[in-house]
């Protein structure tokens, strides 16, 4: 049975010490990623007026996910996790005070933005999978789900407060201001994780031939366990259906459907971020969760009606009522796969498997050329619909071919 006991279960990871620092160095990172996005959809559109082509510079630093996030997992395996969450954010405030010097002297053109994204994006591939495999080193399985829950947590309050900090930051001193503050929050993260103190076991050096074969043993284990299959088949349902058939359209619902301005807009992605909290703080609160898989598939089903109350809504009502659910269904779905791919697995391919998680990122542009295409020729709430029903029926094929998933336990 589910306990909820609050607040001392809610922030039980954050009694041992290794995973504060964790945790404070993901509200860097997470914070400066959140400022990114104010700074460049703000620079882009000022440089070029084309909405196309900001969406395609806020949306590119997913592309090398794809194909680079399976072979950073690899590397996470073969490398000290706590050098990559120092020298990665050091990487990244590097990036930002280089490209905050350009905008500065007013030298900045399109490609350079495209390059300084891209690169950007580079960095997410060793970061996100050493801290979640260093945050499954630091606790133990009971506490693994409450742990990336609160992870999630950093990730969505960064998602609340980066792009209001930013924009006042842009108004009041100018974009290169948001981005030298930028270097400046991920300067904390570095620092925090300096702090951490876990002893993890060496790991085999790392030569070409020693990450090719630790790629080849990473595919082996996903070919010979069933339920990562299943689990990294899930992953893609968020970043290729959920966010691109939602937020990604909430300019032509704002505009087109409700007849509304910027103010409006900036409330409805600020609430899927409201329903990302109430979805970490309840995945936190859980007592003894016996069948995570279970709660994986609730979450897939709220993120189904959340599309259907976006798709019928006729004011901003129910959208708001959408929003709070697409929130909610995210994180739960997220963190819950998080959890479970880590604890399907024995630590030698910890960073491995939180590779292949992270790899489905790589398709938000695919899903957002989708939902675009659908919604051009057709009207945002049909396309969000057309979501609605892609999602409902992947999630039923996959979760019906990998039955375990449902019968998965924590322990």
């Amino acid at each position: 049975m589910l306990k909820f006991k609050f607040p001392n279960r809610t922030f039980l990871s954050l009694s041992t010490p290794d995973f504060r620092f964790v945790w404070m160095a993901s509200m860097g990172t997470s914070g400066g990623y959140f400022f990114q996005q104010v700074f460049i959809g703000w620079v882009v559109y000022d440089l070029t007026e084309s909405a196309f082509i900001t969406a395609m510079a806020l949306a590119l630093d997913t592309l090398p996910n794809l194909i680079g996030a399976p072979l950073g997992g690899v590397l996470v395996d073969r490398l000290n996790k706590q050098r990559i969450l120092i020298f990665g954010p050091i990487y990244q405030l590097l990036l930002n005070i280089g490209f905050g010097i350009g905008v500065y002297l007013d030298k900045i053109e399109v490609w350079h933005i495209l390059t300084f994204v891209v690169l950007m994006g580079c960095s997410w591939i060793l970061i996100e999978p050493a801290r979640t495999a260093i945050t499954a080193d630091i606790l133990t399985p009971e506490r693994l789900i409450n742990g990336l829950a609160l992870i999630q947590l950093a990730f969505s309050i960064t998602r609340l407060a980066g792009p209001v900090i930013g924009g006042i930051l842009i108004e009041v001193s100018g974009t290169s201001t948001a981005i030298f503050a930028a270097a400046g929050v991920q300067l904390i993260a570095v620092f925090m994780a300096s702090r951490i103190k876990i002893k993890l076991k060496p790991r085999e050096s790392l030569t070409f031939r020693s990450a090719l074969t630790g790629f080849a043993d990473s595919v082996g284990m996903v070919i010979k366990t069933p339920i990562v299959q299943g689990l990294i088949l899930l992953s893609f349902l968020g970043p290729m259906i959920l966010i691109p058939f939602t937020s990604g359209l909430f300019p032509v619902y704002i505009k087109k459907v409700f007849d509304l301005g910027a103010t409006e807009l900036g409330l409805l992605l600020a609430l899927i971020g409201v329903g990302s909290i109430i979805g970490t703080i309840g995945l936190a609160s859980l007592g003894d969760v016996k069948r995570p898989g279970v709660l994986v598939a609730l979450s897939i089903l709220v993120g189904v009606v959340s599309l259907v109350i976006l798709a019928q809504s006729t004011g901003i009502v129910m959208a708001v009522v959408g929003c709070l659910l697409i929130g909610l269904s995210f994180t739960g779905f997220q963190t819950l796969i998080g959890a479970m791919l880590q604890q399907s697995v024995t630590s030698e391919f910890r960073g491995r498997v939180a590779g292949l998680f992270m790899a489905s990122w790589g398709t938000v542009t695919f899903g957002s050329l989708a939902a675009g295409a659908f919604a051009e020729f057709m009207g945002a709430p049909f396309a969000t619909m057309i979501g609605a029903v892609a999602m409902l029926v992947y999630g039923i094929l996959v979760i019906g071919f990998y039955r375990n998933i449902l019968k998965s336990s924590k322990n």
